[in-house]
């Protein structure tokens, strides 16, 4: 019983000078389905997680894994712009959401 009580104590005190927290990903992940089904985008099953974070000053940050990130980035990054513009549209508050994207090794570690 010790233990357990230790760990959620440095657990807490952890996420208490962390500089980001977790939070909901699912209302972006709404937006964002919404955006590639107006856009005909047909590349939706490439994203394998979203993650959102929010930092102590309010900006979020969205971590996107993807198989192929060219191809969400888009020519000059004009389709990953328009994203983040859909976005920061969407949450009409003072917040700052910034994308990430993370290549996903899976299919790479399988058929190589």
């Amino acid at each position: 019983m010790k233990t357990y009580k230790t760990n959620k104590m440095f657990n807490c005190i952890k996420n208490f000078f962390a500089k980001e927290k977790q939070i909901d990903s699912k209302p972006f992940r709404k937006i964002m389905n919404g955006f590639f089904y107006t856009h005909e985008w047909k590349h939706q099953h490439s994203i394998t997680k979203v993650e959102a974070y929010q930092s102590k000053n309010g900006d979020i940050r969205l971590l996107i894994e993807t198989h192929k990130p060219g191809i969400l980035i888009g020519q000059g990054g004009s389709f990953i712009d328009a994203l983040t513009e859909e976005l920061n549209k969407s949450f009409m508050k003072k917040q700052n959401i910034k994308i990430d994207l993370k290549e996903c090794k899976l299919w790479h570690n399988l058929y190589s």
